[in-house]
């Protein structure tokens, strides 16, 4: 579902149409149209967001969603007409989240030895696929040693 309360109170519903675990397009519901509409995928070939099943961020009317493209991880955005399809790569990391901060696309990745560092990266400039690493913290740090414990 994607909506944005400061710039209407309409909202969209995304259903992506995945064939054999590729996605082949979506169909996208506009309660200002009350219809929905069906649009080929145009992230090219062998496009995968089933996998994830996690919340999408809709930010700069688009929506969000994590997956991959063959066997490269990325950020998958479409507009709500169906018009605009972007890949956004996403930085290495083992786990990754995806947030929304003001008004950014913010991006948490835990990765190193025993999953032992956390890494918040933002995309300052929507237009590109530069990542700015934001801050990075030791999860024994971060947890005080229990991170160890509960992995364990």
């Amino acid at each position: 579902m994607a909506f944005d309360l400061t710039a209407s109170s309409h909202f969209h519903v995304n259903e992506y149409v995945d064939a054999n675990v590729v996605c082949a397009g979506v169909e996208i519901y506009s309660s200002q149209t009350i219809a929905w509409i069906y649009k080929e995928s145009e992230w090219g070939e062998h496009t995968d967001v089933t996998f994830y099943r996690q919340p999408s961020v809709f930010l700069n009317g688009c929506l969000h969603i994590m997956g991959h493209s063959g066997r490269y991880s990325m950020i998958f955005a479409v507009d709500m007409e169906g018009n605009t399809w972007r890949k956004i790569d996403r930085p290495d990391g083992l786990h990754h989240s995806m947030h929304q901060a003001q008004g950014h696309l913010c991006l948490c990745t835990i990765d190193g030895p025993n999953d032992s560092k956390l890494s918040i990266w933002i995309l300052e400039d929507h237009g590109t696929n530069n990542w700015t690493l934001k801050h990075m913290v030791s999860m024994r740090i971060l947890f005080g040693g229990l991170i160890f414990d509960l992995v364990s």
